[in-house]
């Protein structure tokens, strides 16, 4: 008896599309660009050194949102790390 469904006469073009058509459309992930210090905006660097002044920052990234992640140290070798916009208001701080 033949089969008058085209999706079940042609399974392995059908299979070939699902799997092309799995892959595309998908939320693609854009990790946050590493900038210099001279890169991030003196308000970012100010707010920064207010909210941990005895922190030496030595790592910075924009994110896609365009916010600054920036990473530092006391000299007692503690992490700190937060996220500040551009306009100087910080969004996150450990």
């Amino acid at each position: 008896m033949a089969t008058t469904d085209p999706l079940l006469r042609f399974p392995p073009l059908v299979l070939a599309l699902v799997v092309c058509l799995a892959g595309c459309g998908g939320p693609k992930v854009v990790p946050n660009a590493p900038v210099t210090l001279k890169e991030v905006p003196p308000a970012v660097l100010k707010v920064a050194q207010q909210k941990f002044p005895d922190v030496k920052f030595t790592s910075a990234w924009q994110t896609p949102a365009g916010d600054y992640e920036l990473s530092g140290k006391t000299k007692k070798g503690k992490l700190h790390e937060l996220v500040v916009t551009a306009s100087g208001q910080v969004l996150e701080a450990e």
